[in-house]
């Protein structure tokens, strides 16, 4: 664990010298319980809304590998980048 010391107080900046007093296990605590709170407050809507972005996502896969077929072209590059990280970022979510 990182221990900041007097001189590496002394050091920080006006706008860093928050981290002297920062407490990670409180921080921790508040972050968990967060997260608890909002998963206990999904419901019906956050899933027809997570297939929403799914059904788009599946979307831009077809036309991404339909398009590029005919070439180097934007729109197989945005399509399958798009699906990549739509994907990347909703996969926590469906596990």
């Amino acid at each position: 664990m990182c221990r900041i010391t007097k001189s590496a107080v002394d050091q920080l900046k006006e706008d860093e010298a928050w981290i002297a007093d920062f407490d990670l296990k409180e921080f921790r605590r508040e972050i968990q319980e967060l997260g608890d709170r909002l998963e206990k407050e999904q419901g019906d809507a956050d899933v027809r809304h997570l297939n929403k972005i799914v059904g788009w996502s599946n979307m831009c896969a077809a036309i991404g590998l339909f398009t590029m077929g005919f070439s180097v072209n934007i729109v197989s590059i945005l399509a399958l980048s798009t699906w990549t990280f739509s994907r990347w970022v909703s996969w926590d979510r469906q596990s």
